[in-house]
């Protein structure tokens, strides 16, 4: 089955706050603006094309009815050389560590590349671009898109609070795995279920994965030198059929809507207390909600033609983003005898 795409930018900015870059001024003023990262960023080679995860695409495209995304976890966490290869660099292989892994190494995952430098976004977005087989056909196929959300906006998708509470949780449980008796055979692998059945409890389909130093307990992003390189964070989007830019749509919805609590029926300060905060809490998310409604997603859409200006403009190096470690070694030595 083929992915479904946007036929034109009416029915795609009702996802999107949609920019159109029409010329060379215009796409300088762009980086002008940008100069500073103002947030994350993503670019893509066609207008039309919505923000579907690589392993959405796979489950769409060949009709994978019956994927299981936990039969897909144990077959990474029981490989042995990637088991020895966590082992041995002291990672926790936990769901996000392996995401993190398999995403860099090119197999479908459930994340979506976003990187704090929009140059970076730009050099994704054309550089396969041929200009000698160019085309213009006029309308959405004419352009890239590099899509763009706020510092403000993006912190709607962070889970810092879960992030810690998995880290206390970890704890806990290895201290039950390291008192557990020696002559038992205790099954590792089903700790590091249960962790991510935790964490999963605690989240929604669409969160953000930034690393940070207070997360290394639970998942390592920097398992791979592209994303230093890249300057990559990831959104997790776990629908497996609802692209992202609609996934946010719908995700907090639950999170809106009212639930009866044992508290509603005691008449004591504390359940007053308690279902005070809980009120306040639901007209929050209330706001989230129609933020994310307001489509959070800036999206440039650059003509095409413009694209050989471009280059010239925002020279990038294929090496500055897929940086070779061999030829790193290599020239390290070479330099040293200069």
């Amino acid at each position: 089955m083929k992915l479904p795409e946007y036929k034109s930018f009416k029915q795609k900015e009702k996802n999107f706050t949609i920019h159109y870059i029409d010329t060379i001024d215009e796409f300088r003023d762009l980086l002008k603006n940008h100069s500073d990262s103002l947030g994350i960023y993503r670019g893509i080679s066609q207008s039309s094309y919505k923000i579907y995860t690589s392993l959405q695409r796979q489950i769409i495209e060949k009709g994978l009815k019956n994927f299981n995304i936990e039969n897909y976890i144990k077959e990474a966490r029981n490989q042995s050389m990637l088991k020895k290869y966590f082992t041995t660099f002291k990672i926790i292989p936990s769901k996000l560590s392996i995401w993190s892994y398999l995403q860099h190494y090119g197999a479908p995952t459930p994340l979506i590349d976003f990187t704090y430098d929009i140059l970076k976004a730009i050099y994704f977005a054309i550089e396969k671009f041929d200009e000698s087989n160019f085309e213009s056909k006029g309308g959405i196929v004419d352009r890239f898109s590099v899509f763009f959300i706020s510092n403000s906006d993006i912190k709607l998708l962070d889970i810092e609070d879960v992030y810690k509470d998995q880290v206390e949780y970890k704890k806990r449980a290895e201290d039950v795995f390291n008192s557990y008796p020696p002559e038992k055979d205790f099954d590792y692998n089903s700790l590091l279920e249960h962790i991510d059945r935790m964490l999963d409890i605690n989240v929604l389909e669409i969160f953000m994965l930034e690393n940070k130093e207070a997360y290394v307990e639970i998942f390592n992003l920097y398992n791979n030198i592209r994303i230093i390189a890249q300057e990559g964070l990831f959104i997790n989007n776990s629908y497996l059929d609802v692209p992202f830019e609609e996934g946010l749509k719908k995700f907090f919805t639950q999170a809106t809507r009212f639930q009866a609590s044992p508290w509603d029926d005691i008449d004591t300060p504390e359940a007053e207390k308690i279902n005070n905060n809980y009120l306040d809490q639901l007209e929050k998310n209330k706001e989230y909600q129609r933020k994310f409604e307001e489509n959070i997603i800036h999206s440039y859409e650059i003509k095409k033609e413009l694209i050989p200006e471009i280059r010239k403009l925002c020279f990038i190096s294929k090496k500055d983003i897929y940086p070779n470690e061999e030829e790193i070694a290599w020239k390290i030595f070479l330099d040293s005898i200069k």
